[in-house]
Order: C-alpha cells, then structure tokens, then sequence
C-alpha cells in the first residue's frame, strides 16, 4: 500500500522497484497517509508512507521502520490564480523556500 501515482513521491518509489528489478504487488493506492496506515493496522500489509506523515500517538499498533531507498521527495504549495495573499502568506511561503531549497 502507498500513494496514488502522480502524488507524494509516487514516482521516485516505482522508480527505485524497478531499478532493484522488483514489481511490488500493490493492492492499494490513496491520496491520504491515513488511509494507508489504517489499512496497515488492519493487518492488510505493509504501507509506505512519508516520515512525516506517520503519527506514532495515532497508530500505537503499527511501527515505523526508516527507509531512505526512496530519495528525497518534492514538497509543494498551492495557491489560486485569482488569489490575493496575505503579507504573513507571503513570508510563510519565503521562509518555507529559504528552509528547503538548502
């Protein structure tokens, strides 16, 4: 179980199965950390989730095991076209682009 192709790292995961020549046998695609991990607790097999995501207060069943195969992933913002943002917007979105483009 993981994330729906195009989302969240998506790619940089199918990407590191197939130059290890492995085809995972994914059952289950989500947009949502959540839902992955729900399943997983489930007993419905094994997620792979964003460190970031993974709340261990919410899911004391399940344990996390670091992996760092999948690379760095890209994080992103979104506004509206028509949107007018707000100066504390705009620093919010400067410090994030000052703290992550290291």
């Amino acid at each position: 179980m993981t994330y729906h192709g195009g989302f969240t790292g998506r790619g940089a995961i199918d990407k590191t199965f197939e130059e290890a020549g492995l085809e995972p046998d994914i059952v289950l695609a989500a947009l949502d950390a959540d839902v992955i991990s729900t399943y997983v607790g489930l007993g419905l097999g094994i997620g792979i989730i964003a460190e970031m995501a993974f709340e261990p207060s919410h899911y004391q069943n399940l344990t996390a095991i670091p992996v760092d195969h999948f690379g760095r992933f890209t994080s992103w913002m979104a506004v509206r076209d028509d949107a007018e943002i707000r100066q504390y917007g705009r620093a919010f979105m400067e410090l994030c682009q000052k703290q992550f483009s290291q």
